[in-house]
């Protein structure tokens, strides 16, 4: 089951960006929420620095040409070649003639352009809008659109503009209302462009403190990381690196063609832009959608796919998974076989191993007849479509771990059905209680798991006992 879950907190302007470079000595009558964004944007030669002295000032159309003109050349480093007649009577300015070519800007009519008029809230939405489509990057990652108080007040032409900024968090309202026809100061403009340069910027994955990019060369992954551990098959017909020497640092790398298309992280050394393993989930306002069943936030960016797994009571994030928006591998029956299903069976044995090492728990050992016993009865589940701690002649996962040759003082079994990965059949795990407790407990030491895949099904058993 899936719901959508939207972020509660709304402020006038969405200020997201992360600052980490010293500034330059710039001088601005900002007030101090909007200091670093017009330190920042003027550093970025997005926002002349005259215009940063009097940042309270109202931006007029001409100054939201320069500012888009700017973030477009920064964005893109290309240049703009405009035909030497200005269409307009009374602008002649380079910036503007050049935000017309691009679709950025129109004129007001009568071959105006007015260029010293007040720009409002949802003009500076359609610029900002149409300047990413200009880019190429108006693909920004979009939530479901947000409902203001005054909506009515919008004009059709902007209905489109408000909708992107205020899905893609590049701009929000006050009180329920998005006050289309207020005026702009170069102050919120700065904001506004940061917030929207912010969503153009990617992100790397760290690992144990260095770094990874989706798209990476095999080459780049092996150099930084070495040789993987294991290469495992995968539900998408590509290969899996799996790095488990150390279970406090375990990750998993997906390889295609020589490329990384998606990174699995579990160890606490690891996280992806404001997502940290062991830290708190936040989703910082943005909408997301939510798979209960996995305890699993679906969110993009602007180039990837963010899928967070967090516990089910403490709210931590205990995985993760980043994947290329772009390459969109599907999932395909004829990829799950034997192999795949043993792959999958060490996967989730490093996973819980990874789990309990978090915890200063000692790792559990893979034994040969828990893994027979856990087989066996995924097989029966799969083969006759049912998910019970009973097999269908009836006996108990303690019968049927003695039957595998077992002597245990206590043991426990924890099963599954899960269409996905093998990081979906550990989200399962830790958004039950029952389940997170057996395979985090510290009364077992050997374990066995057991996978068997019907259709796109992944039916799983896993034995423990000491």
């Amino acid at each position: 089951m899936k719901k959508t879950v939207q972020g509660a907190t709304v402020l006038f302007l969405s200020m997201s960006f992360c600052f980490n470079t010293a500034f330059a000595e710039i001088n601005t009558n900002a007030h101090s929420w909007a200091v670093e964004y017009v330190k920042k944007s003027v550093e970025l030669g997005i926002m002349p620095s005259e215009f940063a002295y009097n940042a309270t000032a109202g931006l007029t159309r001409e100054e939201l040409c320069i500012m888009a003109i700017n973030f477009y050349k920064a964005k893109t480093g290309k240049n703009i070649t405009v035909s030497a007649k200005s269409p307009f009577t009374d602008a002649k300015r380079t910036e503007i003639l050049q935000a017309y070519e691009l679709g950025i800007m129109n004129g007001t009519g009568n071959n105006k352009f007015e260029p010293k008029k007040i720009v409002n809230r949802e003009q500076l939405a359609m610029v900002i809008m149409r300047t990413l489509k200009a880019c190429g990057m108006d693909s920004v990652p979009k939530t479901n659109s947000k409902t203001f108080n005054d909506m009515d007040k919008v004009g059709k032409y902007a209905i489109e503009g408000i909708n992107f900024v205020t899905s893609t968090g590049i701009m929000n309202g006050s009180n329920n209302s998005i006050n289309p026809l207020g005026n702009v100061t170069k102050e919120q403009a700065s904001t506004v462009f940061m917030n929207a340069y912010n969503l153009t910027i990617k992100k790397s994955v760290v690992i144990n403190n260095k770094t990874l990019n989706i798209g990476d060369n095999v080459s780049t992954l092996t150099s930084k990381f070495g040789l993987p551990d294991r290469v495992d098959s995968s539900i998408y017909g590509y290969q899996r690196y799996v790095y488990n020497k150390d279970y406090n640092n375990l990750f998993m790398v997906g390889v295609s063609n020589g490329v990384v298309v998606d990174v699995c992280l579990f160890g606490k050394a690891s996280g992806y832009g404001n997502f940290l393993i062991g830290s708190a989930f936040n989703s910082n306002g943005v909408s997301y959608d939510y798979d209960k069943n996995t305890g699993r936030a679906i969110l993009q960016d602007t180039f990837n796919n963010i899928n967070i797994y967090y516990d089910s009571t403490t709210k931590n994030i205990h995985c993760m998974k980043i994947s290329d928006k772009k390459a969109t591998p599907s999932v395909n029956v004829l990829n799950y076989n034997s192999k795949l299903e043993n792959d999958i069976e060490l996967e989730i044995f490093d996973i819980i191993n990874s789990e309990r090492a978090k915890l200063g728990l000692q790792p559990l050992n893979w034994d040969i007849r828990l893994q027979a016993s856990s087989e066996n009865h995924s097989k029966d589940m799969a083969r006759n479509r049912y998910v019970g701690y009973n097999n269908k002649d009836g006996k108990t996962p303690f019968e049927r771990m003695s039957q595998a040759g077992m002597q245990f003082k206590f043991a426990s079994e924890t099963i599954a059905m899960v269409p996905g990965d093998s990081i979906d059949i550990m989200g399962d795990f830790m958004t039950n209680v029952a389940k997170k407790g057996n395979i985090l407990s510290k009364s077992i030491d050997n374990v066995g798991v057991g996978v068997s895949a019907q259709s796109l099904n992944l039916y799983v058993t896993v034995d423990m006992c000491k």
